[in-house]
């Protein structure tokens, strides 16, 4: 069980989780050294004052493989911008190696996670299949849009079609162009804040570039102009949070939407107006009845995106917003599990009809052919070269979906429900944490398509003295919290400071300058507990979501790390007997680290 477990072994068939110990300055590591931010110094470039490079570093599992696994792995790190590609020491911009780690516990789907054994397996697979037929990459991504669409619940839609793309980032780039329409009039979107949502966010709907690279090849400048910019104005940014950090009230969130949407539209710019479902730190903004009330009002000058890139979306509430003339977008590496980078824009019937003519070569760097349907005349000339590394990214996250969607809906809304209690509870009970404010997620379909009918079918079921016939369904598994922000004092009792939290955030997962210190510290520490206390201090590296700025308290920035339940921790927890117990426990190892650390 790869998320759990303390397992020392050999992943099916190939790996060994042994991560290798490095010298700095080794030939292997090809760096002197790594920035602050735990990226490797580039020649001329010295480490950020004030943090020395670690004189050791956690390298990623490794490292005999068959030559097919290779590819794979390495694959894996291609068809995206930079942010995907390992550094010096195999690790990705967000702490994740590019080989199944068993060793680590995944509780930080907000952000990403390393790719999972059985993962890496269908990705392998799948290469094979490529290997053996080099001019079938069209017909695979073709399949993994027809499966994508049935596993999310988007084909319960009327004529829904997929679109690829290498990232969440570039599904907002890809979405932003199409608002614009074939003769691409002014456009502008509406967002959350990008402190919600991601920093490459508001380049991406501002038509600029969002990074240095893009993911069809060839360097730019980051922030600079695309050539779709001439027609897409910067967006307007909504705060979803107040200056202290706390929740903003839905109605002023929403009073805030509905007036920079009538702005946008009064002065002759058509608007894309995106809805967040769910933010960074568990948000839904604005409220669907909102959205739906402006696209009612706006009708052809609005277009509505739920940017569901976390994807913690049952089928049924995907469909009921597709089901609206949203379109959403999703990834494969967030919740479900899946190794960073794989995106995709599900396209109502609708706009798919009428956008499927339109050119498409201003997406030239961002975009290929085999990303698109295959009878979508728009994307004929983009270039047709195939991007397995995209494909081998999102077959591995389709495994963890399939295995996520076998699962009864009651037994996923019951995990959650458990976890979620066992994570407040114990955020609750340590002055050393402390819980952020989360509102309840309340979508409110007034038609109840929110509601995943698996559960309510279940439901229906039950024992009359159970549930009576007046009663409405039960909720869906997506109406749980998820994501657990959590705030850490330090030793004086103030919560942390960004770069505090931020080095505390690597040596969880083991990125830390000294990892035998830690080890021996909770050695230590287990060793004046006993029973399950002990076993529970005593746990392997643990990953948690990167750090969020929230606000400001007394003046200084107030960040929060973030625990998170993924599909692959309810799968590994409903998969085998004691699973829940197990991963529950998991978490509140992570919690015990985390107090621990932050007052040491």
């Amino acid at each position: 069980m790869s998320t759990v477990l303390p397992s020392r072994a050999r992943a099916p068939g190939f790996l060994v989780n042994a991560p290798a110990r490095l010298a700095a300055g080794d030939a292997r590591a090809g760096t002197a050294g790594a920035t602050a931010t735990g990226h490797p110094a580039t020649a001329g470039q010295p480490a950020v004052a004030g943090h020395a490079p670690p004189a050791r570093r956690l390298l990623a599992p490794s490292l005999f493989l068959p030559d097919l696994r290779a590819a794979t792995a390495q694959l894996l790190t291609e068809g995206g911008d930079e942010r995907i590609r390992p550094d010096a020491f195999g690790f990705n911009r967000y702490g994740c190696a590019t080989l199944p780690d068993p060793g680590i516990v995944e509780l930080g789907s907000s952000t990403a996670s390393a790719v999972s054994p059985a993962g890496f397996d269908a990705a392998n697979r799948l290469l094979a299949r490529l290997a053996g037929r080099p001019d079938s990459h069209m017909a695979e991504a073709e399949r993994i849009r027809r499966e994508l669409l049935a596993l999310s619940g988007a084909d319960r839609a009327e004529g829904c079609e997929a679109v690829l793309a290498a990232s969440g980032t570039d599904v907002h780039l890809i979405a932003i162009t199409l608002a614009a329409g074939p003769e691409r009039a002014p456009v502008r979107a509406v967002m959350a804040d990008a402190g919600e949502t991601g920093s490459g966010v508001p380049l991406a709907l501002g038509g600029r570039h969002f990074g240095a690279t893009r993911c069809r090849g060839g360097m730019v400048d980051k922030g600079a102009p695309s050539p779709l910019a001439d027609a897409i104005a910067a967006p307007r940014q909504i705060a979803l949070r107040e200056a202290d950090g706390g929740a903003r009230p839905a109605g002023a969130i929403d009073a805030d939407f509905e007036a920079a949407v009538e702005a946008v539209v009064s002065q002759g710019e058509r608007c894309l107006l995106v809805l967040t479902d769910v933010s960074k730190t568990g948000l839904v903004a604005p409220t669907p009845d909102c959205a739906a009330r402006l696209a009612e009002r706006f009708g052809a000058r609005l277009t509505v995106m739920v940017d569901g890139c976390q994807f913690r979306l049952a089928p049924a509430t995907l469909a009921g917003y597709l089901g609206r003339g949203f379109a959403v977008a999703v990834t494969g590496s967030k919740f479900v599990g899946g190794p960073a980078f794989s995106g995709a824009l599900l396209l109502p019937g609708v706009a798919a009809r009428r956008l499927r003519a339109m050119p498409l070569d201003a997406l030239a760097g961002y975009t290929g052919r085999a990303d698109w349907p295959a009878d979508w005349p728009g994307a004929r000339a983009l270039d047709g070269g195939a991007s397995h590394g995209l494909l081998l990214r999102w077959e591995a996250a389709l495994a963890e979906l399939r295995r996520f969607r076998a699962l009864p809906a009651a037994a996923i809304d019951g995990f959650l429900r458990d976890w979620g209690q066992a994570v407040a509870g114990r955020i609750a009970a340590d002055p050393r944490l402390e819980s952020v404010d989360v509102p309840a997620l309340a979508r409110g379909f007034a038609d109840g398509s929110g509601a995943d009918p698996a559960s309510d079918a279940l439901a229906a079921g039950l024992d009359a003295h159970a549930r009576g016939a007046d009663r409405p369904p039960m909720p869906a598994w997506d109406a749980r919290q998820t994501i657990f922000p959590v705030i850490a004092r330090g030793p004086d009792g103030h919560p942390l400071a960004p770069a505090a939290l931020h080095a505390l955030w690597r040596q969880l997962a083991g990125h830390d300058d000294d990892a035998d210190a830690t080890t021996r510290a909770f050695a230590s520490l287990a060793g004046g507990l006993g029973g399950a206390d002990a076993a529970r201090v005593a746990a392997p590296r643990l990953r948690l979501g990167q750090p969020v700025l929230l606000g400001r308290r007394d003046g200084q920035p107030l960040v929060a790390l973030r625990l998170c339940a993924s599909a692959r921790l309810v799968s590994d927890a409903l998969g085998q007997p004691d699973g829940t117990a197990a991963v529950i426990a998991a978490s509140l190892v992570a919690l015990d680290r985390l107090a621990e650390l932050a007052t040491r």
